[in-house]
């Protein structure tokens, strides 16, 4: 069994509606809006129902004796991101398209 959890955050719990173009093209703009407030609402409640269940979870953890790390974050993302830049794995990649990406996480 694990004796520790590091909080790094570098996977999330998320929703990603979808629906096919050509219907949602057919939907018209009130409809449309109202899908879209609708999925807003949605991915709302999910994402504070899993910041719940997430601090449900530590709660636990830390009465079985494990312990919980909260790492500096900004930290960690430089390191990680330093090691895959630096790497193989990146040695392909279009790093204008990943700098654009980056840009949209912010």
């Amino acid at each position: 069994m694990t004796k520790q959890i590091v909080l790094t955050q570098h996977v999330l719990d998320s929703v990603w509606p979808a629906i096919n173009k050509e219907k949602w093209d057919s939907l018209g703009p009130e409809l449309q809006q109202k899908m879209m407030d609708a999925i807003k609402a949605g991915t709302d409640y999910a994402a504070e129902a899993n910041r719940k269940s997430e601090e449900e979870l530590l709660d636990f953890f830390r009465e079985e004796g494990i312990v919980i790390v909260e790492p500096d974050l900004d930290a960690f993302m430089t390191f990680a991101e330093d090691k895959y830049l630096n790497s193989d794995i990146a040695k392909d990649w279009d790093m204008d398209l990943y700098r654009k990406i980056k840009e949209l996480a912010r």
